[in-house]
């Protein structure tokens, strides 16, 4: 109820002035903060914290929630493919909340319980755990950097007609997989 809609930010991947529909561009630290910013003068961390900070909040509950279900619904592909035993969640939004929504999303999968017999395994990685997060994050950042930024030469074509090339491989987010 009176719950902010899910606005398109730039994800990180993102060209200047280009806003895909990446999960990222709804589901991640500043999609959230876009979603209760009041003016363009908000303090993004703040915003965040206060999120964070108060997730039995009805409407940071409903955003919390609403996030976990759009990362379970991306997940649910990767998991039917490859049955992971396990899907470890990191960062500020690996609340449980987040991590309760995306397990529902799963469970609702009649595929998975079909084809594997259950779903796999949700976990939050704590903080103590977290310490070498900044590495795993500086090498997928190094993969953007030196892959995902340059896909077009690395496919001998303009960056402008990528999202044609790619269009079969991903899909756009269109609508989102909770009512409305």
């Amino acid at each position: 109820k009176n719950c902010p809609a899910p606005k398109l930010v730039v994800c990180s991947c993102a060209e200047s002035g280009q806003r895909p529909d990446h999960v990222e561009a709804y589901a991640a630290g500043p999609a959230l903060v876009a979603r209760f910013a009041r003016s363009r003068k908000h303090d993004p961390p703040e915003v965040l914290a206060r999120i964070l900070g108060d997730p039995e909040n009805e409407k940071h509950r409903r955003v919390l929630e609403e996030t976990g279900t759009l990362v379970g619904d991306c997940l649910l592909p990767t998991v039917l493919m490859l049955n992971p035993y396990r899907i470890v969640l990191t960062g500020r939004l690996a609340t449980p909340i987040v991590k309760e929504a995306i397990e529902t999303h799963l469970e609702s999968s009649e595929a998975l319980g079909r084809i594997f017999g259950g779903t796999p395994e949700v976990r939050i990685l704590a903080e103590e755990e977290n310490d070498y997060i900044r590495v795993r994050g500086a090498a997928l950042a190094v993969l953007r950097a030196q892959v995902h930024r340059h896909l077009d030469e690395l496919y001998g074509a303009p960056s402008a007609a990528l999202p044609e090339l790619f269009a079969e491989l991903t899909e756009p987010i269109t609508s989102f997989p909770w009512p409305s």
